[in-house]
């Protein structure tokens, strides 16, 4: 339902409380009781309702005149389709005379009629052209008989005109013209229509309403007969009507109801209240004029509503469609500067950087200047509210925002979000925030495993992960044990990563740091401890390393393990006796998984180990003499123990005896890879684990802090061993 900018035509319809002053108004035109014409000018700026007030007016007068015998005839004149002066008389009349709906029975209007049709044959006479336009020429020759032959035999003008007097004045019929958008015209037809009303104001019983904008009219009227166009105005205007401004708390009150309507028509029915009031401050209403502004916000919202909603904040969409409307070339800039102005790239204004914000704020402000951005304060206040990085950057502080805040509010301040505004391409969402929500809320708990395998198979797991983690307290208490399963055994499957500056972040980490925060919001620690052990049960080797690296945590927080007596009651998330009894269930499933090739399949095997032994010396030091009697096994193991490094001179693998000095040493490694049958070592060994066992054995007995066999040389001595 969009607001149309047309004006209103009755009473109930008035939103400004505009129906008093048009009653007035209308009362003081029909108690003129003088024979002479008038001319009434309303006198308001664009936008404010003018036409709106007139039809008010209007609409009073034939209700009040609705059961009297000398009710008016009311005429509506526009000038937008004649070219002169000329043209206009002519045309005048004509209309005029199209209003009167001559009926045979009526004698008056006949006399009045052909009076009309004599008046406007004598200016068509007088100018030699047919008097209107090519869009109301047909219609109005049709009526005019005084077209083509029957020009040369039409009366002089003067005794047309004195026709036409001499019948109104016998009949003591009011006429009312309104000739409304005299502003809107073109400055030369502005003076043609003055012209007209100057010519035709001596008629009788007359009363012409000119509704304007009387700046833009006096402007047009100036030099006009030696005259400034105020005084030319005056000249023509008996009677000045100043429209009452529109009040602030009035204009505001139109504005909610039609953005209330807005918002219940699609299902919007919650709002950030404080946030609200910081952007109808400081970025709605410091721009909004008139009525005209508030119905071209609305019926622009309503479009953007439909394809936004959902994915974009309601408060920010409003925001950022009023500054589209009203100050356009701040929606540009804006758009232009969006990277900046999220934070997502170095600002261009860097060499000022040197934490001199005042700086800073003189580069943006000047490259405001060159956008065309007239109110530059309004601008920065309202930049600043949008975006909390910008704010930072010119140190015009409102209030903070963190990035996960604006990420789960979809505030226009996320690159991909503004991004969205601007290029109105939902592609750039990877997956939509109505999906993400049902997902966390509503699947099952099959359906979260698909849908998890999917996302990572389509490359946006680390999209998932970083909505969940600004979504955290949207999660349904009763949701977070099913959800954090599902990603606690695919933690370390899941694929992708981001470049933080320096920093290389994995989406293996990003779901553990999901899955500590959401194993934080578990109500209780006996909870957390069931959930634990039932994870336990049927862990794989990956899902053993998420585990250990949770329980390690648990364990330094009371000081156990390396943390040396050193306790963080924040990270005591298990009570005591419950951390000992996980770490037998731990050491149990360690056992079990360790007797089976599925122990390779581990991404940080050496942590895993490292808890067993320190939760079950006894069954881990049995495990390991038992099977590192196997040469296979031993390689395979030592494998999982290698560093990767890289330098100036190349890539390769290291080994860190301290590892796994414990339970074999360098020598007995180093012999067995010797004497091993080199012409199995392809079906033995996969390719990485067979660079790996290469590099040991290159790097066997040299400085392992300065000398490391590269990956090119590994694969060298790999060509050695197979040939």
């Amino acid at each position: 339902m969009y607001n149309s900018d047309s004006a209103i035509k009755t009473k109930e319809q008035d939103l400004l409380g505009r129906a008093g002053f048009a009653a007035e108004l209308a009362n003081a035109i029909l108690k003129n009781t003088g024979k002479e014409s008038i001319v009434v000018g309303l006198y308001g700026s664009w936008g404010c309702g003018k036409t709106s007030l007139v039809n008010l007016v209007i609409e009073e007068i034939e209700n009040i005149t609705r059961d009297t015998e000398d009710k008016p005839l009311i005429v509506n004149f526009d000038p937008w389709y004649f070219s002169s002066e000329e043209n206009l008389v002519s045309a005048y009349f004509k209309t005029l005379r199209l209003s009167l709906n001559i009926e045979k029975n009526n004698s008056w209007k006949v006399k009045i009629g052909e009076a009309l049709d004599n008046y406007a044959d004598a200016w068509d006479a007088l100018n030699f052209i047919p008097g209107a336009g090519p869009i109301l020429a047909p219609a109005l020759k049709a009526v005019s008989k005084a077209g083509g032959k029957k020009l040369s035999k039409v009366k002089p003008i003067d005794k047309a005109k004195q026709s036409i007097e001499k019948v109104m004045l016998d009949h003591n019929q009011k006429i009312i013209v309104v000739i409304d958008d005299i502003d809107r015209l073109a400055n030369d037809q502005i003076r043609s229509v003055f012209q007209l009303v100057k010519q035709i104001a001596s008629f009788p019983n007359t009363t012409f309403i000119l509704p304007m904008a009387r700046e833009v009219v006096a402007r047009a009227l100036k030099d006009v007969q030696g005259d400034d166009g105020n005084s030319y105005l005056e000249k023509i205007v008996q009677i000045p009507f100043v429209i009452p401004e529109l009040s602030n708390t009035k204009l505001q009150t139109v504005f909610f109801e039609k953005l209330d309507t807005v918002l219940r028509l699609n299902n919007i029915t919650t709002i950030d209240k404080k946030y609200w009031s910081s952007i109808f401050s400081s970025c709605v209403w410091p721009y909004v004029n008139n009525l005209r502004d508030v119905n071209r916000i609305i019926n622009t919202l309503e479009f953007k509503i439909g394809f936004l909603q959902g994915e974009l904040c309601i408060e920010d969409l409003i925001a950022m469609t009023t500054i589209d409307v009203l100050e356009p070339s701040l929606f540009t800039w804006i758009g232009e500067n969006r990277e900046l102005l999220c934070g997502s790239v170095s600002t261009t204004f860097y060499s000022y950087r040197e934490k001199n914000s005042n700086k800073v704020r003189e580069a943006y402000i000047k490259s405001m200047h060159e956008a065309g951005i007239k109110h530059i304060d309004r601008a920065i206040i309202a930049v600043s509210t949008l975006f909390p990085h910008f704010a930072n950057e010119i140190e015009q502080h409102f209030s903070y925002h963190s990035s996960e805040s604006v990420k789960k509010e979809m505030r226009v301040a996320e690159l991909k979000r503004a991004t969205l505004l601007f290029d109105m391409d939902k592609d750039n969402i990877e997956i939509p925030r109505s999906i993400i929500i049902d997902s966390l809320k509503i699947y099952s708990q099959k359906d979260f495993g698909d849908f998890l395998d999917k996302t990572n198979k389509e490359n946006r797991i680390m999209y998932y992960l970083d909505e969940i983690n600004a979504l955290l307290e949207e999660i349904p208490d009763d949701r977070l044990i099913m959800i954090i399963k599902e990603l606690w055994k695919r933690s370390k499957l899941f694929e992708g990563s981001l470049t933080n500056s320096f920093v290389v972040i994995s989406a293996s980490w990003k779901t553990e740091s999901v899955v500590n925060k959401l194993i934080e919001k578990i109500p209780t620690n006996h909870e957390r401890y069931e959930l634990f052990v039932e994870i336990l049960k049927n862990a794989d080797i990956n899902e053993m390393e998420t585990m250990g690296e949770r329980i390690n945590t648990i364990e330094l927080a009371y000081g156990r393990l390396a943390g040396k007596g050193q306790e963080n009651k924040h990270n005591q998330l298990l009570d005591i006796n419950d951390l000992e009894n996980l770490e037998k269930e731990y050491a149990k499933r360690a056992k079990k998984i360790a007797c089976s090739e599925a122990v390779f399949d581990g991404h940080n095997l050496m942590f895993f180990l490292y808890l067993w032994e320190s939760f079950d010396n006894e069954s881990f030091t049995k495990f390991i003499k038992k099977h590192l009697s196997d040469d296979r096994f031993m390689l395979r193991l030592i494998c999982r123990l290698a560093g990767r490094w890289s330098g100036t001179e190349g890539e390769g693998w290291v080994f860190n005896k301290n590892n796994y000095s414990t339970y074999i040493y360098d020598e007995d490694i180093y012999k067995r890879i010797s004497d091993y049958n080199k012409k199995r070592m392809k079906k033995d060994f996969d390719d990485e684990e067979l660079i790996r066992i290469a590099s040991f054995y290159l790097n066997y007995g040299k400085d392992e802090l300065r000398e490391h066999a590269t990956l090119d040389e590994a694969k060298e001595q790999i060509d050695l061993w197979i040939k």
